[in-house]
């Protein structure tokens, strides 16, 4: 059992071995630290509106050239 990184709620880890049909799980500390532990980079995701937000400029600073 550990922390979900979305809203810190208990649940079993996304990587258990087993899981019941139509069960969805969220990824948990114990998740990342899994993956910090084998050398990659953990760090929040991006909102939808952060993402648009930067494709809109893109697009813009690309049609102005």
């Amino acid at each position: 059992m550990s922390n979900r990184l979305s809203d810190g709620t208990v649940q079993q880890a996304a990587m258990t071995p087993s899981l019941s049909k139509g069960e969805r799980r969220e990824m948990t500390a114990l998740d990342a630290a899994f993956f910090v532990d084998i050398g990659y980079t953990t760090g929040p995701e991006p909102t939808s509106l952060w993402l648009m937000s930067s494709f809109s400029v893109m697009l813009l600073l690309r049609r102005n050239k």
